[in-house]
C-alpha cells in the first residue's frame, strides 16, 4: 500500500468504484444462461472487498477477507471470460463484453497489486507478487478445466461402476475446491514451511489423473512441466521471501 495519504486516498475510492460498479453489473445484467445464485455470489464479494479496501490496515482478518474476495472474483472473471458463467451468454456485442471483461477483472488485479506494493520496496517481494498473480491466474485456469474434463468425461464415467462413478465425480469437485483454496493461500501470510511444499506437490500430482482423464498427449506435457517448474519456484521463493 502506498504511504502517500491523498495517492492511497485516491486509489481506494477508485477501486471501491470499480468493485461497486462491477457489483452492481452482476445483479443486473440478464443473459441467457445466467446462473443466478453463483451471480450473487460473484456480486456480494465485490461489495465485501469494496468495504475492506478502507479497513484492511485495520485487523489482519480484515485483509484475508479482501485477498479472499480479490481472488473469488478473479477466478470467476476469468471464468465468465472463458465459458460464460456465472453471467450467462452475452447478446450485447464484442465491444462491450470487452470492455465489461476489463472492468470486472481490474478490482481484482489492481487491489492485489496496490495493496502489496509495500513489497515494492524489496526486489524478492516484487517477484514474488507477480509469481503469485501467475498462479493465481493458472489454478483457476486448472480448476476451470477440471470441470469441463469432469463434464465432457461423462460418457466414460458413466460406464464405470456406480461406486466408482460417485468417487470419481466427487474427487473432481475436491480438486477443482483445492485449487480455489491453494491460490487463496498463496496470498496468507501463514503460508510458508513445509505447509507451502504439501500443498504444492498435492495441487500438481493432483492435476495426474485430470491429465490422464482428459485425454493429454505426451507433448502436452512439455508446457504442464514448465508451469510445474514455477510453480515449484514460486513456492521456493515464497519461503524464502518470509524466512
Amino acid at each position: 500500500m502506498y504511504k502517500n495519504k491523498k495517492f492511497d486516498l485516491s486509489m481506494k475510492i477508485i477501486l471501491s468504484f470499480l468493485a461497486v460498479f462491477s457489483g452492481i453489473i452482476t445483479f443486473v445484467v440478464h443473459f441467457p444462461g445466467k446462473t443466478i445464485l453463483l451471480s450473487i455470489i460473484y456480486g456480494l464479494f465485490y461489495f465485501i472487498a469494496a468495504v475492506c479496501f478502507w479497513f484492511q490496515n485495520k485487523a489482519n482478518w480484515i485483509r484475508i477477507i479482501m485477498e479472499i474476495s480479490l481472488v473469488i472474483t478473479f477466478i470467476l472473471s476469468l471464468m465468465q471470460s472463458m465459458t460464460d458463467m456465472p453471467l450467462g451468454i452475452p447478446t450485447d456485442g464484442p465491444a462491450w463484453i470487452l470492455t465489461r471483461a476489463i472492468i470486472m477483472a481490474l478490482p481484482s488485479i489492481l487491489g492485489l497489486i496496490y495493496f502489496n506494493l509495500d513489497s515494492f520496496s524489496n526486489g524478492q517481494k516484487v517477484l514474488l507478487v507477480f509469481l503469485r498473480l501467475f498462479v493465481t491466474f493458472i489454478f483457476a485456469y486448472l480448476a476451470f478445466i477440471t470441470l469441463v474434463i469432469l463434464i465432457i468425461s461423462g460418457a466414460y464415467i458413466y460406464g464405470m461402476p456406480g461406486w466408482m462413478q460417485n468417487i470419481m465425480v466427487v474427487a473432481f469437485y475436491i480438486i477443482a475446491i483445492y485449487y480455489v483454496i491453494y491460490i487463496i493461500c498463496n496470498w496468507l501470510k501463514f503460508y510458508q514451511g513445509i505447509i507451502t511444499w504439501i500443498m504444492t506437490i498435492v495441487a500438481l500430482v493432483a492435476f495426474i489423473p485430470v491429465g490422464f482423464l482428459g485425454g493429454f498427449m505426451i507433448s502436452d506435457f512439455w508446457w504442464l512441466g514448465i508451469i510445474a517448474i514455477i510453480v515449484l519456484f514460486t513456492a521456493y521463493w515464497n519461503n524464502r521471501v518470509k524466512s
